[in-house]
């Protein structure tokens, strides 16, 4: 009958994740996401198998899947996975692919690592003005992580001229 077969197969599924075998995983929890009563609990398992394999965008289009029917609230996942496709991007130096994911993470408003980036990805496509804003925001909205920013921050404002400011911003860290 067909709940047993549902049932052979979500343990088909885990037994292929306990056994690291992630793309026979994926194609059981697929099918299993078409059964109204596995659809959730599926999804959700695609979800780490998505992360687990960074397929970041199968990550983000899942992730707006649950959002989507199950009302759960994935926005900073979903800006944490366009933000390692904004990371893979600037690796290659492809600065406009880079700049989009950037901007999809930001829209989320749920870490502050999107602003970082975008600050990173001014700074290596020479606009040290638009990185110094982007790393005063991280100041400004996520204090508790300027420490991540700030000797690149410093660094952009002395190469913008202002030595005092960066020693500003250096001691105002220190005390």
């Amino acid at each position: 009958n067909d709940a047993e077969r549902t049932a052979a197969l979500r343990e088909l599924a885990e037994d292929y994740i306990q056994a690291g075998l992630f793309d026979r995983a994926e194609a059981a929890f697929r099918r299993l996401s078409e059964v109204p009563s596995e659809h959730l609990a599926a999804l959700h398992r695609l979800l780490e198998i998505y992360v687990t394999e960074h397929e970041w965008q199968a990550a983000v289009d899942t992730a707006e899947r649950l959002e989507a029917k199950a009302g759960e609230n994935h926005s900073a996942e979903i800006a944490h996975f366009h933000c390692e496709k904004a990371e893979i991007a600037m690796k290659r130096k492809d600065f406009e692919a880079a700049d989009a994911e950037i901007t999809l993470a930001v829209m989320q408003r749920s870490t502050p690592r999107a602003p970082i980036l975008a600050g990173r990805s001014a700074a290596l496509q020479g606009n040290l003005e638009g990185a110094v804003r982007w790393w005063r925001e991280v100041a400004q909205d996520y204090p508790e992580h300027s420490s991540l920013i700030i000797g690149e921050l410093a660094d952009a404002v002395y190469k913008l001229g202002d030595a005092a400011g960066a020693e500003n911003l250096l001691r105002d860290t220190i005390a």
